[in-house]
């Protein structure tokens, strides 16, 4: 799944690419990859900005042609903009809960640990379920 979703990702930049530089591209085939990427709530964070506000292709080359006004400019922008999510997904062997639980051992320290002992602690005879947990 996650190895198609990156080509997806790399279809997307590419058609994107492509269309900002000259190229006559599908809007359903625009709006299909869109969609897929959107949907993902994963890439969320990596995801494009205006890849969220352009819905058509029409919308796009609007952003883009003021945006960056020669190609090797587009291109440069898209390949920039589509860097991070290509990274995230060929590095995807990550679990969703991967973030989650990094965050939480970015507050593993000595005092979280007596905390949580505590707790357990004074839990043992009345909760012991709570207690392990």
């Amino acid at each position: 799944m996650a190895n198609d979703l990156l080509h997806q990702a790399e279809a997307l930049q590419d058609f994107l690419t492509s269309h900002a530089t000259g190229g006559s591209e599908n809007d359903a085939k625009y709006m299909r990859l869109r969609h897929m990427m959107l949907s993902d709530s994963a890439l969320e964070p990596v995801m494009p900005k205006f890849l969220r506000a352009c819905r058509n292709l029409p919308q796009f080359w609007q952003f883009i042609k003021y945006k960056h006004s020669t190609y090797a400019d587009r291109r440069d922008y898209s390949w920039n903009k589509f860097r991070p999510v290509l990274e995230m997904l060929e590095g995807s062997s990550s679990a969703p809960s991967d973030k989650v639980v990094l965050e939480r051992l970015e507050k593993f320290d000595a005092a979280h640990v007596r905390a949580a002992q505590s707790k357990a602690l004074s839990r043992r005879s009345a909760d012991p379920e709570g207690a392990i947990a």
